[in-house]
């Protein structure tokens, strides 16, 4: 393999995992703005809108996020669970499961597999 084309594949390799694997303390910003989500703001305004739809109450505090393009999955931690966590399915057409202490019920995390699907599916019932 000539070097120029090494360093490009390389420079490739690094550039997919940095899109792919980002973990942000504090929620301070997303960096995928295709996904809708650029600020902590728009992860607010995501995170009310899954209150409203679902009729839950979810935590202000989010202590880490990580945002996987690639396989449009978005993780939101709200806090480290001490306990056993389950999940639990929310009433969304696009899969988000609510991760909770299983002895306390206190709310730990959110996963949503297909952001951008959940993204339109709750903008579409807002203009509704």
């Amino acid at each position: 393999m000539e070097f120029a084309t090494y360093l490009e594949w390389l420079v490739n390799v690094i550039k997919n995992m940095i899109e792919s694997q980002h973990l942000i303390n504090q929620a301070k910003y997303l960096k995928h703005e295709a996904r809708g989500l650029k600020t902590s703001s728009d992860l607010k305004r995501l995170i009310d809108s899954l209150e409203r739809k679902c009729g839950i109450t979810l935590p202000r505090e989010v202590t880490e996020v990580y945002l996987d393009r690639d396989h449009n999955l978005l993780f939101i931690r709200f806090s480290k669970s001490d306990e056993q966590e389950v999940g639990e399915p929310l009433c969304t057409r696009t899969l988000v499961t609510l991760f909770t202490e299983e002895k306390t019920g206190k709310v730990t995390a959110l996963e949503i597999i297909g952001i951008s699907d959940l993204l339109e599916e709750l903008s579409n019932e807002s203009s509704e």
